[in-house]
């Protein structure tokens, strides 16, 4: 940890670990800024290296701006080029286009009550930046943005489409940021995505339960491309328990038997002086059900 201009300089770590989780390499970036720098997302490329996405964090005169980052770097974890735009925005997910640039999604001071959508060409020029009202960026009484963790591509009839979390399920939109279908038929708030190999979509995050009801339970709900509901599974086995507590999903893969990855967390009473909580991981079948 760095101190600099009175304020501490956090630097995100990056460890890379081979199939047996031995250490290969591991590096903290970037320097610079002076408030706490962070790594949202790591994507591979063919090249053989990968990019991450972030927040560079900037302090001036009692205001922060919070600089979209962008860094590519080679499988030996060298930096080879980094992109630093905008003022306040904290990129989340981003993905590469086919011509070498970049779609993202985030939270910043353009997106009211919705997520910043926006495209990059290779070298970092805007190519456009739209708000798409997915309520995954509203502000809570502590003023800290719900997050919008995942970015997810499909092809049809060879055009490109991008999915996003969205209240209850996802927002679908072309290759212009442009808003073609929004489902909610999944789960009652999402955070996370992943495309399936037979061309659906699994959503996962929280279900609120009955009126009155004091468990929020994890939540998987798989859409067909168009957003229609397949089926949908709620775990309240995490939550039966306890009188007052709170579980989720915070992010959902396929694995390469067709089934899925789920983690998260528990907090055993979320109203409680001390708080209890612990991590989860669940391994389902194709259509939800725990193995």
């Amino acid at each position: 940890m760095n101190i600099g201009s009175g304020n501490p300089d956090y630097q995100p770590h990056l460890a890379k670990l081979d199939q047996t989780g031995k250490l290969m390499w591991e590096t903290a970036f970037p320097t610079g800024g002076n408030g706490f720098n962070s790594i949202n997302c790591v994507r591979s490329m063919k090249s053989g290296g990968f990019f991450v996405t972030g927040r560079y964090y900037r302090y001036v005169d009692a205001t922060h701006e919070n600089d979209c980052w962008i860094g590519i770097y080679n499988s030996q974890g060298s930096e080879t080029k980094k992109i630093l735009f905008y003022g306040d925005l904290d990129l989340y997910s981003a993905l590469q286009t086919s011509d070498a640039g970049f779609v993202g999604v985030g939270c910043g001071a353009k997106a009211v009550d919705g997520t910043r959508f926006i495209k990059l060409s290779a070298n970092g020029t805007v190519q456009f930046d739209k708000s798409v009202q997915s309520y995954l960026c509203i502000e809570s009484t502590a003023s800290v943005p719900i997050e919008s963790h995942s970015l997810v591509q499909l092809t049809e009839n060879g055009k490109t489409y991008y999915f996003i979390p969205g209240k209850a399920g996802f927002i679908k939109l072309d290759e212009n940021g442009t808003v073609v279908t929004k489902s909610e038929n999944g789960c009652s708030w999402v955070y996370s995505l992943t495309a399936t190999m037979d061309g659906g979509v699994i959503s996962c995050g929280q279900d609120f339960g009955a009126s009155g009801e004091p468990h929020n339970n994890i939540c998987l709900a798989k859409l067909s491309k168009d957003g229609s509901k397949i089926w949908i599974k709620k775990y309240p086995e995490f939550t039966k328990t306890q009188s007052k507590n709170d579980s989720s999903c915070m992010a959902v893969r396929e694995t390469k038997d067709g089934g899925l990855i789920v983690t998260g967390y528990h907090d055993a009473d979320w109203n409680s002086e001390t708080l209890s909580s612990s991590l989860i991981l669940m391994k389902t079948d194709k259509d939800g059900n725990v193995k």
